[in-house]
C-alpha cells in the first residue's frame, strides 16, 4: 500500500495527507533543511498508457514549471525526484483550508474578504504568468487559505511552460466548472484562461455557487453558449460596477476578457471603492519578498475582515445573550435566541486537557482544533473541526478530565450546552444506549492517547 512508504529520498514520511488521481499526497520531514514538508508522489506503473510518457511529463513539467516561481501567495515548489517507481514534487507544506472545503461546509464568505482573496489570488498568477508559467486547471482545489498567513496558490501543472504545451484531455466532474471555453473544445491555453478560471471562483465567492453546475455535457453547452445569471441577481451585495468586472473575467472569447492580472486587479481595486472602505493593493513583486524575508507578509492586511463576523466584546457575567443584528456582509448563519451562544476569537483556547469538563459545544461558524500536548509542550493536533460538528462532550458522559484541549483556529461561533442540559438528554436514553455510549467514548480516549504515542515516536525517532 501507498502509505506503507516510509522514505523518499532525504525525505522522511510521517502521515498521508491526501490522495489525487495520481496517487498519494504526504506530510514528510526534510532530513536536510529540518523542516516538514508536503510532497505529491506517483506511481509510474500508474501513469503510463496509450499517450507513452505524456502524464508523466506533466507531473515532471509540474515542477520545472512551478519551481521557478517564488511569491508569497504560490506554494512553493522546493525539488523534484525520482526513487524506484516513484516520482515525486516536494513543496511547502500549508497549514489551512483549501476554498472547495470552505465552499462544501456551506460558509458564506464576507464580500470584503471575497475580494481581499481574489486580489491575493491574481497577484499570484500574475507573478506565475511574467515568468510565462500558466495553472490551466485553477479551481478551489488549488486555492489554499492559510491559518497564518495568506492565501495560496497550488497546483501549477503549467499547461505552457517556456512554449512547451501540454493539454488536459480528462477533468474531474468537480474541477470542470471552472473551465474556460476554450479547454471545452480544446484550443489553445493561456494567461487569459487562467483569469476566466478567477473570475469564476470569485463569482461562486459572492454568489455562494460557481456561474455554471451540471454534468460535462452540461457544462459544454453552457460554458460555451450562456451567460451566466448576473451576480446582482444572486447578491444584493453585489454593485453593477463588481458585475462588470466579474461579467468581463467570464467572457467568452479569451480576447473580451482582461489580457493580464494586472489589468484585472486594477479593475478589481476600482470596483471594491463602491463596495467596500478599501481593498489592500498587493505590494510589488520585489517589495513583497523584501519583506517576507523580514517575516511580514505584504499580503495579510490587518484590515481585511476574518471570514466569520469579528467576536462580539465579552458578555455580562449571564451567560446568555441576545445575538446582535446580522451584518449584511458577514457570513450567514440562523440562530436562535434563546441559544447560548458564545464568540470565540481565533487563537483562544476553549478548555486546557485535564479541565473539569462543564461544558460541551457545537461549531455555528469557525474552526477548532482539538491537540494534546507532547512531553516537550509541543502541540500534538488530533482533530480540526468546522461547522456544525461537537466538542467537549466526552468529559460530561464519563464524568472524567478533558482528554484534550480545544483551541479556535480563527474567529468562531459556538453553542455552549451546559453540564446539566447535556445530562438531561442522556438521562432520557434507555440503559443499553447510555452503556454503549460511554464505552465509544472510552475507546475514543484511548484512540486518543495512542495517537499522541504515534505521533510523538515519528516526530522524535
Amino acid at each position: 500500500m501507498e502509505t506503507d512508504i516510509k522514505r523518499l529520498g532525504h525525505y522522511r514520511i510521517v502521515s498521508l495527507l491526501g490522495q489525487t488521481d495520481l496517487g498519494p499526497i504526504y506530510k514528510a520531514f526534510d532530513t536536510i533543511a529540518e523542516r516538514f514538508v508536503a510532497i505529491k508522489a506517483v506511481r509510474r506503473d500508474r501513469i503510463f498508457d496509450w499517450r507513452g510518457t505524456a502524464e508523466f511529463a506533466r507531473f515532471r513539467n509540474e515542477a520545472q514549471g512551478a519551481g521557478k516561481l517564488y511569491h508569497p501567495n504560490i506554494v512553493a515548489v522546493h525539488a523534484y525526484g525520482e526513487e524506484g517507481n516513484w516520482a515525486y514534487v516536494v513543496t511547502d507544506l500549508v497549514d489551512g483550508r483549501t476554498l472547495a472545503q470552505i465552499f462544501r461546509r456551506g460558509d458564506v464568505v464576507t464580500l470584503p474578504t471575497a475580494l481581499q482573496w481574489t486580489a491575493h489570488m491574481l497577484a499570484g498568477l500574475a507573478h506565475a504568468h511574467q515568468l510565462n508559467v500558466v495553472h490551466g486547471g485553477l479551481n478551489p482545489l488549488e486555492i489554499v487559505v492559510s491559518y497564518s498567513g495568506p492565501l495560496k496558490i497550488k497546483g501549477f501543472w503549467a499547461p505552457k511552460v517556456d512554449g512547451n504545451e501540454l493539454t488536459y484531455d480528462k477533468v474531474p466532474a468537480d474541477q470542470a466548472a471552472y473551465l474556460a471555453p476554450e479547454q471545452f473544445v480544446a484550443n489553445p491555453v493561456d494567461v487569459r484562461t487562467d483569469l476566466y478560471a478567477a473570475g469564476a471562483i470569485l463569482y461562486h465567492l459572492l454568489c455562494s455557487r460557481p456561474p455554471f453546475k451540471g454534468g460535462h455535457r452540461q457544462l459544454r453547452t453552457d460554458v460555451t453558449t450562456v451567460a451566466p445569471v448576473p451576480p446582482v441577481e444572486v447578491n444584493l451585495m453585489v454593485k453593477r460596477k463588481l458585475q462588470e468586472v466579474v461579467m468581463t473575467a467570464l467572457a467568452k472569447r479569451p480576447q473580451d476578457r482582461y489580457q493580464n492580472a494586472d489589468d484585472f486587479l486594477r479593475a478589481l481595486e476600482d470596483a471594491a471603492k463602491g463596495q467596500i472602505d478599501g481593498l489592500a493593493r498587493p505590494a510589488p513583486i520585489d517589495e513583497a519578498l523584501q519583506t517576507q524575508a523580514g517575516g511580514v507578509s505584504p499580503y495579510l492586511s490587518p484590515a481585511i475582515p476574518p471570514t466569520v463576523p469579528a467576536p462580539a466584546p465579552a458578555p455580562a457575567p449571564a451567560p446568555t445573550f441576545a445575538p446582535a443584528d446580522p451584518d449584511p456582509t458577514a457570513t450567514v448563519s440562523r440562530r436562535r435566541p434563546s441559544v447560548d451562544r458564545r464568540p470565540i476569537p481565533a487563537g483562544h483556547v476553549i478548555f486546557k486537557e485535564g479541565d473539569i469538563g462543564q461544558e460541551a459545544f457545537i461549531i455555528d461558524s469557525g474552526m477548532v482544533q482539538i491537540f494534546k500536548t507532547g512531553p516537550n509542550g509541543e502541540k500534538i493536533v488530533l482533530a480540526t473541526i468546522g461547522r456544525g460538528e461537537i466538542f467537549g462532550e466526552m468529559a460530561l458522559v464519563d464524568n472524567q478530565p478533558r482528554m484534550a484541549a480545544a483551541e479556535a483556529v480563527e474567529n468562531s461561533m459556538v453553542v455552549v450546552i451546559p453540564r446539566s442540559d447535556f445530562q438531561a438528554r442522556l438521562d432520557k436514553t434507555d440503559k443499553v444506549t447510555h452503556k454503549l455510549i460511554g464505552v465509544l467514548v472510552n475507546r475514543c480516549r484511548n484512540l486518543a492517547d495512542e495517537v499522541k504515542s504515534l505521533t510523538m515516536l515519528i516526530d522524535y525517532r
